[in-house]
């Protein structure tokens, strides 16, 4: 219950510094916790008493939201796409306890850092890096919306980038269905707000990929301000407040990009 995880002790340093946590979920040993978001609490965790790895990463619904509705539908929507989705540039998920005493959800430990991570320490991607990496993350957004989905919450902290430049789009859970409303969380306006299309903050039911385009431009211009005239057009069609006069698609905006690539690089 909410109340067995209020209890539990904060995190200290030293050995067995998760014990009372992983009493909760008997097949994993904690390692470390990597993310602290708004919903949940994330730590690196191995299978416990095996000698592999610890490659993986077990999502925690914080207590605050274990007893409101919406903190299960975005566990359970993070669920779902990463079950339906098997697409290199989107986290999946492994495995999950949604009627678990504290809902919880397992995933591929991610090594790196999040684009917000190199933001705030003050690194421009170069031309290269900035449009590799919206095209990764555009690749991402074009199987969200073959599968019926807009991620909803686009923005740096939710690209995770390896040392190589590997992108993948994380926290799926405020994802929303496309073309319906049905579920608390296709109703619910939630995201950043720095980065999100006016449409969503207007709660318009006809939020879509195009909602998500929005955002990624809006990253696109915070990645490297000094664009040329042609990343600055493109960002700006991105950009525009009225979602008809934006790429009509993921794909289009795919090709978009790959057409920079060629023309640029």
């Amino acid at each position: 219950t909410s109340d067995n995880y209020q209890s539990l002790p904060p995190l200290s340093s030293g050995e067995g510094e998760f014990s009372a946590l992983e009493q909760y979920f008997p097949p994993w040993e904690f390692v470390g916790q990597t993310y602290f978001g708004n919903f949940c609490v994330v730590y690196q965790a191995k299978p416990r008493d095996r000698n592999v790895p610890a490659a993986y990463a077990v999502k925690v619904l914080k207590n605050e939201w274990c007893s409101r509705e919406i903190g299960h539908a975005v566990m359970q929507r993070e669920t779902e796409i990463g079950r339906l989705i098997s697409h290199p540039h989107i986290v999946p998920v492994l495995d999950a306890g949604l009627n678990h005493e504290i809902p919880y959800l397992v995933q591929p430990w991610l090594s790196g850092r999040t684009l917000r991570d190199y933001l705030v320490q003050g690194r421009k991607a170069k031309l290269h890096e900035m449009l590799w990496i919206v095209r990764q993350i555009a690749d991402a957004l074009a199987a969200l919306e073959n599968a019926g989905y807009c991620h909803a919450d686009i923005k740096p902290g939710n690209i995770h980038l390896t040392e190589k430049g590997h992108a993948t789009l994380i926290d799926c859970g405020l994802a929303r269905k496309l073309g319906t409303s049905d579920k608390i969380i296709d109703r619910a306006v939630c995201g950043t707000i720095q980065y999100m299309a006016p449409e969503l903050l207007q709660h318009e039911a006809n939020a879509d990929i195009r909602s998500d385009i929005f955002s990624l431009g809006r990253v696109m211009q915070e990645m490297n301000p000094e664009m040329s005239a042609e990343v600055k057009e493109l960002a700006g069609k991105m950009t525009e407040k009225k979602p008809e006069k934006r790429p009509a698609s993921a794909k289009q905006l795919l090709r978009n990009l790959i057409d920079l690539e060629i023309l640029l690089i």
